[in-house]
C-alpha cells in the first residue's frame, strides 16, 4: 500500500508540478521564497495525500492544497 501511495505522489507531483510554480509565484516574491514554498507545498501534499476522497479532479485538488500552504504561509 505504501508504494502505491509513493507511486501516486510521484505521478501527481510530475504531471501538476505546473500548480506548484504558478501559486509560488503568486504568493513569495522572492525566488528562494517561493522554493521554500513549493517545498511546503509537496509536504503537504505528502500529508495530506490520504484525505483524497477522489470526489474531484486531482488537479482541482492539488490545487487547493497549494493554496491553502500558500494561504497559511502569509498569514
Amino acid at each position: 500500500m505504501n508504494h502505491d501511495r509513493d507511486q501516486l505522489f510521484t505521478d501527481w507531483t510530475e504531471a501538476h508540478r505546473g500548480i506548484f510554480y504558478k501559486i509560488a509565484r503568486a504568493y513569495a516574491a522572492e525566488p528562494a521564497d517561493q522554493a521554500d514554498l513549493v517545498q511546503d507545498m509537496f509536504v503537504q501534499l505528502w500529508r495530506s495525500l490520504a484525505n483524497f476522497r477522489a470526489q474531484c479532479q486531482p488537479s482541482t485538488w492539488i490545487y487547493r492544497v497549494c493554496l491553502n500552504t500558500a494561504l497559511d504561509a502569509n498569514a
